[in-house]
């Protein structure tokens, strides 16, 4: 995937300000967000409620894995 698109890269402080702005997608229900996850390529699970915690945690862990990226 990294040779098709490039990583967007964002502040760990950005973390909340993406959140809150998630927040507004018509999609969500009961305080989480519905999304659509891969397990793997062609391999999807459709319609998945996260909570905004589920959703802080994955862009941490995004922004570890950019910044690793950069580090090496």
């Amino acid at each position: 995937l990294l040779g098709l698109y490039k990583p967007y890269p964002f502040a760990a402080a950005d973390a909340h300000r993406l959140i809150e702005l998630m927040r507004h997608d018509k999609k969500n229900t009961e305080g989480g967000f519905r999304f659509t996850l891969l397990h793997r390529i062609g391999e999807a699970a459709v319609d998945q409620r996260i909570t905004p915690a589920q959703a802080k945690e994955a862009l941490e862990h995004y922004h570890d894995l950019l910044r690793h990226r950069v580090d090496t």
